[in-house]
């Protein structure tokens, strides 16, 4: 089993051993995994590890990701449901039955949660791959029974589309209904919340944000580079609707950069590889923009690069983001989720639209930039450790177990980023 990362400590070790809990951890993330799914997961894996029972209810695939397996290794049930309609990475008759389940309005009825509901949850966690999705609402007959019967259920919202999803009216409203309704309410990102808001019509002022859990990176050993290649990193997903590896790709392959020495490194998996193949094959950058698959000790990709390149369209708050601050690597991102909270120009470089226009200024900036690379990485690991804190998910954790309050975990999402900017100079005298 995989040690949990975090030092979780009750007041009281009896305390937190002394009541046993039925808990359901609910994910709406229709791929096998993703960056969102490790919250749950780690808080699931503690919950077992201190005697509680556990559910996870996840979508049904071919096969079972190996954090799933570990869960139900270490004791937990499983309950798997049929993948929502737009969900196309599905067998052509699984495609159709999710869209019939879709129009009989299936996720009403008993059929799908009953299994779950039959476990008794004292407590559900609902992890929402995307704040507005289309797999949980009001009147979904998960949420209904709960309401009814007042089992406290708390909602996490890790990602929002910003350009492209409207809900209908009727969504809205029943939305609205299913977050007003939470225990508690949390978003990783300010910006997410605030789009929320904005979509719904609504100010959720009951709403925190947490940080999400990342791994242990250690500082970088080395000074960044001033000279010789530049070497930069895209560590996400390869999925261009989202992550838009191929945005960075037709930027970087413009006239204004064929004599610029560096190698973009893409880290990751996902289903436009052959797709993200073809392109830097269309435009002869097989010598500087390699595909890499994933890396087996990810705090190394911070010693063999200087710069992570993250041009998303979506996001929450990234946690590849938040493990390159803590290894001392500045970062060139997209206003996309919280990214350029935590990446303002003292520490990285901010693109101000997702175009190639916006992002040739700002990868010319920036390259322009690099012997400021090592000053802006100090700054960014400073500012990291002044602001980024463990204690969320400490605090999450207890919430779920029913030692404290859900309302008060995390911070009040309209006021992170005060608290971020007067934190935002915390190393001037480190550089």
């Amino acid at each position: 089993m995989m040690p949990f990362p975090f030092n979780f400590s009750c007041s009281s070790s009896s305390l937190c051993m002394s009541v046993t809990r039925r808990i359901l951890f609910i994910s709406t993330n229709p791929a096998p995994w993703g960056g969102s799914e490790e919250m749950w997961h780690q808080l699931a894996l503690r919950a077992l590890e201190d005697g509680h029972k556990i559910m996870i209810s996840v979508f049904r695939h071919p096969r079972l990701h190996t954090r799933i397996q570990e869960l139900v290794a270490a004791g937990a049930r499983l309950h798997l449901r049929p993948l929502p309609a737009y969900y196309e990475d599905q067998p052509f008759l699984q495609w159709m039955l999710s869209h019939l389940m879709l129009r009989l309005h299936w996720d009403r009825l008993p059929f799908i949660w009953g299994r779950a509901l039959a476990f008794d949850p004292e407590h559900m966690f609902i992890s929402g791959g995307e704040t507005l999705d289309g797999c949980l609402f009001a009147e979904s007959y998960i949420i209904r029974r709960a309401i009814a019967t007042k089992i406290p259920y708390s909602v996490v919202g890790h990602f929002h589309h910003e350009h492209s999803k409207v809900l209908s009216h009727a969504e809205r409203g029943s939305k609205r209904i299913f977050l007003r309704m939470a225990s508690g309410l949390y978003f990783v990102s300010h910006r997410n919340w605030q789009m929320t808001c904005n979509e719904l019509q609504d100010a959720l002022p009951d709403a925190r944000v947490i940080f999400n859990p990342i791994r242990e990176i250690p500082m970088r050993t080395r000074i960044i580079l001033t000279e010789g290649p530049i070497r930069m990193a895209f560590v996400a997903r390869l999925e261009c609707a989202v992550k838009c590896q191929d945005l960075a790709i037709n930027t970087l392959a413009q006239e204004q950069f064929r004599t610029i020495d560096f190698t973009l490194d893409l880290y990751g998996e996902g289903p436009d590889r052959t797709y993200l193949e073809d392109l830097i094959r269309y435009h002869g950058l097989e010598q500087k923009v390699r595909l890499m698959g994933h890396h087996p000790t990810p705090g190394q990709i911070w010693e063999d690069h200087d710069l992570l390149v993250l041009t998303s369209r979506g996001e929450g708050t990234p946690l590849v983001i938040l493990e390159a601050m803590r290894a001392g690597i500045p970062a060139l991102v997209t206003r996309a989720g919280d990214s350029a909270l935590w990446i303002s120009n003292d520490r990285g470089y901010v693109a101000e639209s997702i175009s190639i226009e916006s992002l040739t200024v700002t990868f010319l900036r920036a390259f322009r930039d690099r012997a400021d690379w090592h000053a802006k990485g100090v700054r960014c690991r400073a500012f990291f450790e002044h602001v980024w804190t463990e204690d969320h998910q400490q605090a999450l954790y207890k919430s779920v177990i029913g030692m404290v309050d859900p309302g008060s975990v995390g911070v009040p999402a309209q006021t992170l980023p005060h608290m971020m900017s007067s934190q935002s100079h915390p190393s001037q005298d480190m550089v």
